[in-house]
Formats: structure tokens, C-alpha cells, sequence
């Protein structure tokens, strides 16, 4: 199936990948082990592991004051690419091959729990407090 970010409330967004789809509804899985992304993982499983997650139905039509609106797939189901997902994120967003608002800021996240606090989208860069001291400076530079 498509390789998706679904919403979260509680983490905004989720990797997924679609199991089934029709013009109204997605039916989606959590698409990577979380114990594979480190800190953001360990933040996103519940308590009894990657197996609790269960299936997820995503409304692809939403409803307007005027009766019913198609919502764009793309903004219920953004697409993503693994590069996003594997160790501590992707350094330059430029190379994601969905720069979507989920690819961004699962990427901003996934850094954040990696203790990467710098990220770049070209020559702009993007620096996200870890909240903690972080020895990525050497006396030289300090």
C-alpha cells in the first residue's frame, strides 16, 4: 500500500501504510516498528509495543455547512518516503521526496528525540531548543 502520514492527536502525525482505500474512507496500519526510530519511537509506542496499534479508519470526505466535500487525498493521507524514518532524519529537507507540513514536522521530530537540533531546507536553517546541554561544540569553537 501508499506510504502516508495519518494525524494523531497526541503526536500529530504517524507513518502508515494504506491496507485498503474507497472514495470515502482509508483503512491504515502503522507502517514502521517504533522501537526502530530510537527516542521519537520509544515516544510514540503505547504500552504494550508496536502490536497495540491497531488499524485506523481515515474519513476521506469531509463535511461541509453546504453537504458533503471531497477532501483531497493529500491533505487526509500526505504521502512520505522512508528517508524520513530511518535514524535520526534527513539533515537537508530538500532531499525528502513529499515536503508536505507531516514530512516536516515528523522530520523536526524525529531530529529533536535524536539530539540533532540543526536541520536545513536549502540554505535556511532550522534549529529546534532540545531543551538540554549538548556537547556538539569543541572548546575551539565555544
Amino acid at each position: 500500500g501508499a506510504q502516508v502520514f495519518i494525524q494523531d492527536d497526541e503526536h500529530a502525525w504517524l507513518p502508515a501504510v494504506v491496507l485498503s482505500r474507497t472514495d470515502a474512507k482509508a483503512v491504515v496500519r502503522l507502517a514502521v516498528n517504533p522501537e526502530d526510530l530510537g527516542e521519537a519511537g520509544k515516544a510514540i509506542l503505547p504500552e504494550g509495543g508496536a502490536e497495540d496499534f491497531p488499524e485506523r479508519t481515515i474519513k476521506l470526505v469531509a463535511d461541509g455547512k453546504d453537504g458533503a466535500r471531497q477532501r483531497r487525498e493529500e491533505e487526509a493521507l500526505p504521502l512520505r518516503d522512508d528517508a524520513a524514518l530511518t535514524g535520526d532524519g534527513v539533515p537537508d529537507m530538500t532531499s525528502l521526496s513529499y515536503l508536505n507540513e507531516a514530512a516536516i514536522l515528523y522530520n523536526l521530530r524525529t531530529r529533536f528525540f535524536g539530539a540533532t537540533p540543526y536541520t536545513y531546507t536549502g540554505d535556511i536553517c532550522i534549529a529546534v531548543n532540545p531543551y538540554q546541554w549538548l556537547d556538539l561544540y569543541t572548546e575551539a569553537i565555544s
